[in-house]
């Protein structure tokens, strides 16, 4: 039995150097023969190299403690639970399978038993070790679970299943959503007050087994003012949920204060003109200016456009063109006059410039552009549409999917920790430093 470092060293050295040599040995033979072409010598030699990296690691995991530490320990049913026995288990690492003794307990009242190890690696009802663990939940979060699945066999050598794969997104995303809030709190907690935060959100729809959802997102986001006047964008943090306006407006509200809503000199909605944005705005921001999304605004004139004229045509460019202006320029009374000058005999065409009319009479307020522009402000929600693309459309809205309420919210918080820049907080928390003393070789 191994007793000291130096021996463990000189063993763990030697195995090592046999690999090394037999891996140096393949390659040069692969080269000379000319059977293989650089990058399958390159995906060869990575895989020699884990096996060698794994005769490291198995060494290394074999000087833990086995996760004993007394004969007996608590159990939940209020008795106690016996250690029994050292067990073994295979553990399947980016290094490839490393086999761990763990100390196993048992309650004879309730008939519970337990691997304190297993706990404190984070490894407990799985065979799959924290880095698999994180990088299959990484994958899945960019990937469709079968691409996520061909990619990590072709990067990382891990040939899991599409089930496993569920698996462990499932349990990883079901632990990132419940402090989002908390790390977004301590993400700007070195930052001032902001100059502008601005408070943006929107919707978009997904497939779902109980027909086409709108899961809302929101962006919050800090601004000031540059040495010409511009609006130059800091940080922005995103949040997102399947859920009912009133209960998102709470957990964008919840979002906004943790970044400090409270200290900003000046509290910015921006929204495309949808009733419910407005209806958060008053309740959640009742002392925030309110801004309809310029772009949005222009896009409602060009419908009109597009519909009385071909889009082409000389007459629809300068009507859009003279409305444009106007509106940028803040002048709503104008762009009104414009749409109720009007008179197209159709009446679709009737209905659709009456609703755009109420559109821009509802949001006049919203849209005095010239002054907004005069204060530095955007103008502009590019943010939260860059947003529903990025953390929703890109991996939800791929051909012929549909989503389970409970898949779409895992996958959506693991987005939301890789987006926000929150990974390494969330994996820190997932997956604790170790808590094991080396066993019997220090």
């Amino acid at each position: 039995m191994i007793t000291t470092v130096g021996s463990l060293v000189e063993q763990v050295r030697q195995k090592a150097a046999d690999a090394a040599e037999s891996a140096l040995r393949a390659a040069v033979a692969r080269m000379r023969s000319g059977e293989q072409d650089f990058a399958q010598m390159e995906r060869a030699v990575l895989s020699e190299a884990r096996g060698i990296g794994r005769i490291i690691l198995q060494a290394a995991v074999e000087t833990m403690d086995n996760g004993k530490t007394t004969s007996h320990r608590p159990c939940e049913c209020g008795r106690s639970q016996r250690y029994v026995s050292d067990r073994p288990k295979r553990l399947q690492t980016l290094l490839g399978s490393v086999e761990i003794q763990r100390a196993y307990y048992h309650c004879g009242n309730c008939g519970r038993g337990a691997f304190p190890l297993d706990r404190a690696l984070g490894v407990e009802g799985t065979s799959l070790a924290p880095g698999v663990q994180e990088v299959v939940a990484w994958a899945d979060a960019e990937l469709a679970y079968g691409r996520a699945a061909q990619f990590l066999e072709r990067t990382m050598g891990l040939s899991l299943s599409k089930d496993a794969h569920e698996t462990v997104s499932a349990a990883l995303g079901g632990a990132a959503e419940p402090h989002e809030t908390e790390r977004a709190a301590h993400a700007w907690a070195a930052l001032p007050g902001a100059q502008q935060l601005y408070v943006s959100c929107d919707g978009v729809k997904v497939n779902t087994d109980e027909g086409w959802k709108e899961p809302k997102l929101g962006a919050v986001f800090r601004a000031q003012r540059g040495k010409h006047g511009e609006p130059i964008r800091g940080p922005t943090r995103y949040v997102a949920h399947l859920e009912e306006a009133e209960a998102f407006g709470q957990r964008l509200w919840e979002l906004a204060d943790a970044l400090g809503v409270e200290k900003a000199q000046t509290v910015i909605v921006l929204g495309d003109g949808a009733p419910w944005i407005w209806n958060l705005a008053e309740f959640h921001f009742p002392q925030a200016v309110q801004i309809v999304d310029f772009y949005h605004a222009l896009e409602r004139l060009g419908e009109v456009a597009r519909a009385l004229w071909s889009e082409a045509t000389p007459e629809a460019k300068a009507w859009l063109e003279e409305d444009k202006t106007a509106l940028y320029n803040g002048d709503v009374s104008a762009v009104l006059a414009s749409l109720k000058a009007l008179a197209p005999r159709r009446r679709d065409l009737r209905e659709l410039v009456h609703n755009a009319i109420g559109y821009f009479q509802t949001n006049r307020e919203r849209m005095r552009y010239d002054r907004y522009r005069a204060k530095g402000y955007f103008i502009g929600s590019g943010i939260v549409e860059a947003g529903c693309k990025n953390v929703i459309a890109k991996r939800f809205k791929q051909s012929g999917m549909r989503w389970s309420r409970a898949g779409f919210l895992r996958l959506l918080h693991l987005r939301l920790c890789i987006l926000n820049g929150d990974w390494d907080a969330f994996a820190r928390s997932r997956f604790p430093r170790l808590s094991i003393s080396p066993a019997a070789y220090f």
